[in-house]
């Protein structure tokens, strides 16, 4: 399944939320037809790609993506883990956005 994010329609955040409603789904409404079952967790793995993969474009969806892969971190049912390149684009999301901030303000990009 192929996920595509149009920047003007689909924002972290909401992404976020479609993510929360499949896992609620997959989780909560069981036992369904493995064939349906299996849509729904490679939506949920294709979504949870496209919201680590998008750049933040300003700080609000930098925290929701520390928020999304905190949740990753703290759920004891989650076997699909979290990775380190995953750890390491949201890192890499709040520094731009820090220093989109700090450009803004006329503070120069930090050394």
């Amino acid at each position: 399944m192929n996920v595509y994010v149009d920047d003007c329609s689909a924002t972290i955040p909401h992404m976020i939320q479609i993510w929360t409603a499949l896992e609620h789904t997959a989780g909560n409404l069981a036992p369904m037809p493995d064939e349906v079952m299996d849509h729904i967790t490679g939506a949920i793995g294709d979504i949870r790609r496209e919201i680590i993969g998008a750049p933040a474009t300003n700080r609000a969806e930098a925290l929701a993506k520390l928020h999304f892969v905190a949740t990753l971190l703290s759920d004891e049912q989650n076997d699909m883990g979290v990775h380190l390149d995953e750890l390491r684009l949201v890192a890499e999301d709040l520094d731009r956005v820090n220093a989109l901030e700090r450009e803004a303000c006329g503070l120069g990009a930090a050394a």
